[in-house]
């Protein structure tokens, strides 16, 4: 009998934690996203203006006015600073590396 309960118990202390896993939070909206991948941090590396052709390097990657690095879209490119957009909103970059999100008007 002993070892019964023993096996049973085991059985539930090592399924538990994978079965804990697999079950959602029933208050979280249905399209909430979790991690890294969900607001990921947004770093002006550099912005490189010449004649005729304006540049931003944002975290890695090159991009001209109207273009799109993943989610983020480059609105506009300025000697110091840079202005995009993500997920509907729009924020500065700066090249001391500060983000500061724009008022709505």
């Amino acid at each position: 009998m002993f070892n019964r309960i023993f096996v049973l118990g085991l059985v539930l202390v090592t399924t538990l934690p994978a079965s804990a896993e697999a079950l959602r939070d029933p208050t979280r909206p249905l399209d909430y996203v979790t991690g890294v991948a969900a607001e990921a941090p947004i770093e002006l590396n550099s912005i490189l203006i010449a004649q005729g052709r304006r540049i931003a390097v944002i975290n890695g990657q090159e991009a001209a006015e109207r273009e799109r690095i993943g989610n983020i879209l480059v609105l506009r490119i300025l000697p110091n600073q840079v202005i995009v957009q993500r997920n509907g909103r729009q924020y500065e970059l700066n090249l001391h590396g500060s983000l500061k999100q724009k008022n709505a008007s």
